[in-house]
């Protein structure tokens, strides 16, 4: 049975409103809701052209669901409710949102966020319903296409079971379905393709759980196989629920368990894989999982857990976890900042009950600045601004990101359905209270809140003893109270009367003595035939014991009171008690002081453990440094070497210019210090002799005053030479002829005869076709990118990562890696270390070693901005990085021979000097991202902005003297 059928914002669909309920915490809610989204309005998040970037889905979709007023049960405003100004707003980054995705190419965060605002923009009234759907329409087919055979969605394709960028999409399939299966917009073709995907992931998550060692518990990682963490177990949990699983499903079970062992409202540090910046995406997607799970209205069979009880563990209960949470006391915890000072007791509500909701919403309301704006967890980071405050306002708005789960497949959704689990279209209710005939436990009898106690199937308002189950009801006297909780059983007494309280009605009292108060005496006082019942039990009481062992309660044993101790001596782990009753707090604690990953980048990232306050922590081993020029981030601030390397990002003075034809000191002028002997003119990169009367020696001609070779004249083709004597050019090859395998490079048989060897002409690369147009040719990017593929991506130069992270592009992503180090000879791959593949291969020139085998360098062909240099990742992918503080560019070649490489590098194209090569980058490899994008970008002011003047392939510079063209460009690639 497919569960999935609306969005729950579709115009005329709300359920009669239930009772108001308007409290104080409510109150302060409402109040934080609207504070955040004034601040994401103050920094334009909601304008034509959306400041939001890929997260503008994300932020329409927080005002689309903000509630129509503080009463807990208000629905959200949608279009259609919305007051004008915010009508505007949505006008405005709706449009945004339409135009990008009717021609967007796939990306699965901003492709689910977009699906579920645009969804619920159409269902709730939106204008543009042609443009809304059209983009719909284009988006789904987008995802479809890119889904993989297990189920899930990667960034840009369907190459990886990446869980992170599945939860999105699965999360805009849940409010798209609600638009494909709606009478207005009907598409019964994409609905079908919609129930398979969703299904499909199902199985995906179902497959790859990973046992999590607690007892019947599944977790999942950011990849499948990865470490489980919070965020994408929640992940795992919302995606099945969407693909048709109920919390009886003995997947969706396995991993509602795995988060009922670990509770955490305030951290994801606690599993492996808990990335410090996904903190408020885990708290989204945990609180979509449980709100409909709760909606579905599905009781939990015996054995399993339901959403009620998670946050009821204690620590130390079992499965014992030292950092696990229990829910936070709404009467005992103070007024949430910055709301009001008021301290405990102001939130104190019949209605306000300790549960999940309260945790997330108090924890992050406490989050909140004066401007609105949400701040990081303590710990923890963010990826991106605008993200990071949808999310938490979502959270707050409980939101479900537009969907709705139909258990009973009769077309209401479950949070509008009076009968959620019997199938009821006419949702027909003779009572009025709520909850439809079909499954009203007092039919016919008003009975909103259907309580039964005793859960024998008769709601207490109906039930002739609803202290004990008795579903047959059977009530043999016929005096309105059942047999089973009659204290006069065959005689009617509908009063109950029971004078001397012994439980035996005065119509049927056998006890001929004088009942007294029943004390622990061994003696039957109350003369009810029972000895020393229900005295003295209870009371708290001190044993004389230490540690866990010295607290009690009085129990009345062998007609005495006697203090008997609530624990007995465990194993201490780290929680702030004795355990093991020995005087001593969190002592002996097994697996502290070991190495771990602190969270932090730079020189902070490695620590030890040690238990903290009642938490084990990870204490980093270094503390922030001033920042210094040598490579590294000595502050942890996650930039390496910011504000302190020169303009061309190298350590120390730039120096002079000089005369060689580059920008040597990186100021945008080239050759303005020139250095020649007195007498000599600089010009084109040379110190050269005056012309004498317009005259020069044989061989020179005079140009500007100065004596120029006739070869720097001269235009040659690639690997043609130039005679000096007459500035001529001839193929050195022409009679050259050489054997099978070998091919002539500057006048002489080299092999393999391959470009990797040869090298490829100026415009060209090299590729496993051979020489290929070279897609960075005429393509020019910002300060501190590079063009590798066509695009401009950024440079990893100034990234440091935490431990378990890699730079990708400029972005620290998840490698599944979490060791601290790994030993020479071996490298991080995913969750562990393993022999490195390439640690003996010598691979020839042009060449680098991926995964064990020589292939194609990635980096030939990178140009990396000045100051870096290139290396090849553990999965083939070139990335600029800081290379050495003084790089070696290589010697040219000699008459087309390849050039020596840089430091650590390889030859480059004939004639010229090589990048610089794969190396050490200093990092773990490999991919991966993190939440929702879009990512931080470096800070454009802190990227070195040295550019050259010598651009392999560009004409003699002095030409462009010539023709009065300026010198110095923007670098390109």
């Amino acid at each position: 049975m497919n569960r999935l059928v609306c969005a729950l914002l579709a115009v005329g669909l709300w359920a009669a409103p239930a009772a108001a309920q308007v409290t104080n915490f409510s109150q302060d809610v409402n109040a934080a809701i609207d504070a955040g989204l004034a601040w994401l309005d103050g920094r334009g998040a909601f304008n034509a052209n959306s400041s939001a970037g890929d997260a503008a889905g994300l932020v329409a979709l927080a005002l689309l669901e903000k509630r129509q007023s503080a009463d807990q049960n208000a629905p959200p405003i949608g279009y259609a409710n919305a007051n004008a100004a915010d009508r505007a707003r949505l006008d405005a980054v709706m449009g945004y949102v339409i135009n990008r995705s009717r021609n967007a190419g796939f990306y699965a965060y901003r492709d689910g966020a977009d699906l579920m605002a645009l969804s619920v923009y159409l269902r709730s009234g939106g204008p543009n319903a042609a443009g809304a759907r059209a983009a719909i329409n284009a988006t789904f087919d987008r995802i479809r296409s890119n889904q993989n055979n297990a189920g899930y969605w990667c960034y840009q394709n369907g190459g990886c079971n990446d869980s992170s960028t599945t939860q999105l999409v699965m999360a805009g399939l849940a409010a798209a379905k609600g638009v494909f299966n709606s009478p207005d917009f009907a598409d019964a073709n994409r609905l079908a393709q919609l129930d398979q995907m969703v299904a499909r992931c199902r199985q995906g998550y179902a497959n790859n759980g990973s046992n999590g060692g607690l007892g019947g518990d599944k977790g999942h990682g950011y990849n499948a196989g990865n470490a489980a963490s919070y965020q994408q177990t929640a992940s795992g949990l919302w995606g099945q629920i969407i693909g048709g699983g109920d919390v009886n499903d003995p997947n969706v079970q396995a991993y509602l368990k795995w988060l009922y062992y670990r509770y955490s409202y305030t951290s994801t540090a606690l599993a492996n894989g808990g990335w410090s910046n996904s903190y408020m995406y885990y708290m989204w997607s945990s609180a979509k999982a449980y709100t409909f799970l709760e909606d579905s209205g599905i009781a939990a069979n015996a054995g399993n857990v339901d959403v009620s009880q998670v946050g009821t563990l204690p620590a130390n209960q079992n499965p014992a976890v030292g950092q696990r949470q229990v829910h936070l006391d709404p009467a005992a915890v103070r007024r949430a900042t910055p709301r009001g000072n008021e301290g405990p007791g102001y939130y104190q509500d019949i209605r306000e009950l300790p549960r999940w909701y309260f945790d997330y919403a108090y924890t992050i309301m406490n989050l909140q600045s004066g401007n609105g704006q949400f701040g990081n967890m303590a710990g923890h980071s963010r990826w991106n601004d605008y993200s990071y405050q949808a999310y938490a306002l979502l959270v707050l708005e409980r939101s479900v990101g537009g969907g709705c789960v139909d258990t009973d497949d009769d077309g209401a959704c479950d949070a509008e359905d009076n009968c959620p689990r019997v199938p009821n279209p006419d949702q027909a209710d003779g009572d009025g209270d709520g909850v439809g005939d079909l499954c009203d436990g007092c039919p016919g009898q008003a009975d909103p809140d259907q309580v039964d106690g005793d859960r024998d199937g008769r709601n207490d308002a109906c039930d002739n003893c609803p202290a004990q189950a008795n579903p047959d009801q059977a009530d043999g006297d016929q005096d309105g109270v059942g047999d089973l909780c009659d204290n006069c059983i065959g005689q009617p007494n509908p009063n109950q009367s029971d004078v001397d309280g012994d439980g035996a009605g005065d119509l049927c009292d056998a006890c001929n003595g004088d009942p007294q108060p029943e004390v622990c005496d061994a003696l039957d006082n109350d003369c009810d035939g029972t000895v020393d019942e229900d005295v003295g039990a209870g009371e708290a009481c001190e044993t004389g014991g230490i540690g866990a062992c010295a607290s009690g309660h009085q129990v009345c044993r062998d007609g005495g009171l006697v203090c008997e101790a609530d624990a007995v001596p465990s194993p201490e782990v780290c929680d702030g008690l004795d355990n093991d009753c020995d005087g001593a707090v969190d002592n002996d604690i097994l697996g502290l002081g070991e190495p771990c990953a602190t969270g932090l980048p730079g020189a902070c990232r490695e620590g030890r453990s040690l238990c903290l306050g009642g938490f084990i922590q990870c204490n980093s081993d270094n503390d922030p440094a001033a920042e210094r020029c040598n490579g590294a981030d000595d502050d942890c601030d996650g930039r390496v070497d910011e504000e302190v390397r020169n303009a061309c990002g190298a350590c120390g003075d730039a120096g002079l210019d000089g005369c060689d034809g580059l920008d040597n000191d990186c100021d945008g002028q080239i050759d303005e210090d020139p250095d020649c002997p007195a007498g000599r003119i600089c010009l084109e990169g040379a110190c050269r002799n005056p012309c004498v009367n317009l005259e020069c020696p044989g061989g020179q001609r005079c140009v500007e005053g100065a004596c120029v070779d006739l070869c720097d004249l001269a235009d040659c083709a690639p690997g043609w030479r130039c005679d000096p004597q007459n500035g001529q050019c001839s193929d050195p090859c022409a009679a050259v002829s050489c054997d099978e395998g070998e091919a002539c490079v500057d006048g002489a048989c080299v092999g393999p005869d391959d470009c990797a060897a040869a090298g490829c002409p100026n415009g060209q690369r090299c590729s496993a076709d051979g020489c290929v147009p070279d897609p960075c040719a005429d393509i020019e990017c910002e300060i501190g990118q590079f063009c590798r593929g066509g695009r401009c991506v950024d440079s990893c130069a100034n990234i440091a990562c935490p431990f378990g992270e890699a730079c990708v592009d400029g972005v620290c992503q998840a490698t599944g890696c979490a060791e601290v180090s790994c030993p020479d000879g071996e490298v991080c791959a995913e969750a562990g270390c393993t022999a490195d593949p390439c640690a003996d291969v010598d691979c020839p020139a042009g060449n680098a070693c991926i995964d064990g085998a020589c292939e194609l360098d990635p980096c030939a062909g990178i140009d990396c901005p000045p100051g870096q240099r290139c290396y090849v990742t553990g999965e083939g992918l070139a990335q600029c990085e800081w290379g050495d503080v003084e790089p070696d560019p290589g010697a040219g070649g000699q008459g087309g021979e390849p050039g020596a490489g840089g430091a650590g590098g390889m030859g480059g194209q004939p004639g010229a000097g090589g990048a610089g090569g794969s190396a050490d980058s200093g990092v773990i490899p490999g991919g991966g991202a993190g939440d929702m994008g879009p990512d931080a970008q470096p800070d454009p002011a802190e990227v070195s902005c040295a550019c050259r003047a010598d651009q392999g392939g560009d004409p003699l510079p002095w030409l462009a003297l010539l023709f009065g063209l300026p010198l110095v460009r923007r670098r390109r690639r």
